[in-house]
């Protein structure tokens, strides 16, 4: 994952599939195989922006679990 690397810690773990389910909806490898150019490349544009603030931000876990709320409602 962009600027998580390989996880070494069982918190970086967890983060970095907080992170892949709110990005992409799920955590299986093989449903984001699934999907199409255009999608992975919107969805590769929504990493690039939740990482720009994500590196900015102490608290990562309250970040991810936030991330997006005020966008959907």
């Amino acid at each position: 994952m962009n600027n998580l690397g390989s996880p070494r810690s069982a918190e970086e773990k967890k983060l970095k599939t907080m992170i892949i389910q709110k990005i992409f909806g799920t955590t299986s490898k093989t449903e984001i195989e699934k999907l199409d150019g255009p999608k992975l490349n919107y969805l590769r544009q929504k990493l690039e922006e939740f990482f720009t603030e994500y590196n900015t931000r102490e608290d990562k876990a309250e970040f991810i679990e936030s991330y997006g709320k005020d966008k959907a409602a």
